[in-house]
């Protein structure tokens, strides 16, 4: 009994000097950057080794933050009357509950940080918005405090309406949000604007043939201008399809990062094109570094694709639910 007391203070000890020495880490990275953005330092788990910073994920911002970032909060949508008839996220840390009616007398389920859920009216009651939700699996409708809601304010699309998120912006240091769903799904537009196809392949050392597709595979790039001036570079990863060029369907996919010069993107900027928000742009698929069919959608600074932002800042996808 001494000699396991003795190896679980030796392991509480190590784990509160791991703890203590991660934010020394993370000012270290911060430091390497020499960057006055704010966010989270990390490594990013799509590019071993590869540093990143993370912007605040949404539902943490301040409401200063939320200002800085050119999203209201409540407060100030509920003085300028705006109505809200849209898929918006909650915010916060922990769970809220959701109410039969808006007296607030019984509650039915609840709804849990960065679960999408669709709000109907934003000015019919003071306290307490009509919402669609998951209820234990199941689609329902109830009544949810104002407190708990973030809203897009962009007026983007989505860029997928199936599916489930199957890896969250910056967990484990991921980058963008992972949408698990059947190959060949339809994406969309999430704005106005010129969609660019890339192809991500490996070649022979001497550049003389292509031998695998890789990291993003088959992918579409856009871009918009935020509401702080700042140019964000949209991706769409691992399609199996485009509206508009030529996808690589017979290569190979490499199922790991590849790490190597002889690797690069293939712009097809003569299928560049302009679409309108909404319309389809191609499929989700497999292709590159991809463990099972989904769709990879990140949002980073143009310039600077280190950082990154929270897609759910800009669009809310793919429905209700987790």
């Amino acid at each position: 009994m001494k000699k396991t007391k003795q190896l679980l203070s030796l392991t509480l000890a190590l784990l509160m000097t791991a703890s203590l020495s991660f934010p020394a880490s993370a000012r270290d990275l911060a430091d390497d950057f020499n960057m006055n953005e704010d966010g989270f330092p990390g490594l990013d788990s799509d590019i071993p080794g590869y540093e990143a910073i993370f912007e605040t994920p949404v539902h943490l911002m301040t409401d200063e933050e939320l200002r800085q970032n050119g999203l209201l909060p409540d407060a100030e949508l509920q003085k300028v009357k705006i109505p809200i008839y849209d898929y918006c996220i909650v915010k916060g840390t922990s769970d809220y509950p959701v109410y039969s009616s808006s007296s607030a007398t019984e509650q039915i389920g609840f709804v849990s940080p960065r679960e999408r859920i669709y709000v109907w009216d934003n000015n019919t009651n003071p306290l307490y918005y009509s919402i669609d939700f998951k209820n234990y699996g199941k689609k329902d409708s109830g009544y949810l405090s104002k407190e708990a809601i973030q809203f897009p304010v962009y007026g983007f699309s989505r860029p997928i309406r199936a599916g489930r998120i199957s890896q969250d912006y910056m967990v484990n240091g991921h980058h963008g949000i992972d949408v698990a769903v059947a190959e060949g799904t339809p994406i969309y537009a999430i704005c106005d604007g010129t969609y660019t196809p890339k192809v991500w392949t490996a070649y022979n050392p001497d550049g003389s043939k292509k031998t695998k597709l890789v990291n993003y595979g088959n992918a579409l790039t856009t871009e918009f201008t935020d509401n702080n001036g700042i140019t964000v570079q949209v991706v769409y990863g691992h399609l199996s399809d485009f509206e508009y060029g030529e996808p690589e369907t017979e290569l190979e996919s490499y199922r790991e990062y590849y790490d190597d010069a002889t690797s690069n993107w293939t712009t097809q900027s003569q299928y560049a094109k302009v679409y309108s928000k909404g319309e389809k742009i191609g499929e989700s698929g497999n292709t590159g570094n991809s463990s099972g069919p989904h769709l990879h959608f990140e949002t980073r600074k143009k310039g600077n694709t280190k950082v990154q932002y929270d897609p759910f800042k800009f669009v809310v996808f793919p429905d209700i639910g987790y």
